[in-house]
């Protein structure tokens, strides 16, 4: 992978990836990206039961080599997220090298869901997954990308719990990265 400076900043060769939201939109442009740039084996969790034949053959073309699993996961139901990371990832990747949190919605009529996808279920993902990283459990260590938004950084009236939900995002990852974990 290569910043936008141009300058090397990590290689995926031979990595392991999660990425939560990845059926559609950033999310799925990322595991293109990440296939592209050598990902070994990438786990796409989302809400359908399957990825649709022409998202599988989409991604196969990226890298051909490459394992591609999905598992129906909603991010907002704990045991969800549990069963994902704790037997899915675990039975298909053996660990987790990098972990993308792209889920996400965008429902003003339905506050309580905007904050159990958008915030919650990222927290409870980026701890599950820090936890099976955890050197001290075994795993080797790992990154973890979370997307927020510009509604993260500036108000938006017109989608006042998603924006919050994303300042909340910019937060958690502000905090986590100076945290003792």
């Amino acid at each position: 992978v290569w910043s936008s400076s141009g300058a090397h900043a990590m290689s995926l060769e031979g990595k392991t990836a999660v990425i939560t939201g990845g059926a559609s939109g950033i999310g799925f442009a990322t595991a293109e990206e990440f296939l592209k740039g050598g990902v070994s084996k990438i786990l796409i969790l989302d809400l359908g039961e399957h990825l649709r034949a022409d998202q599988e053959s989409q991604l196969k073309s990226c890298n051909p080599g490459a394992s591609i699993y999905y598992s129906k996961c909603d991010v907002s139901n704990k045991s969800n997220v549990e069963k994902a990371f704790r037997q899915d990832a675990v039975k298909w990747l053996g660990t987790i090298d990098i972990l993308v949190n792209s889920a996400g919605i965008l429902n003003e009529s339905d506050p309580a869901g905007c904050v159990a996808v958008n915030l919650t279920g990222l927290i409870e993902c980026t701890l599950t997954a820090m936890d099976l990283m955890s050197k001290d459990k075994g795993g080797k260590g790992g990154f973890v990308v979370n997307i927020s938004s510009i509604a993260g950084l500036e108000p938006m009236p017109f989608g006042v719990t998603y924006s919050a939900t994303k300042f909340g995002v910019v937060g958690f990852t502000r905090s986590m990265g100076v945290s003792l974990w």
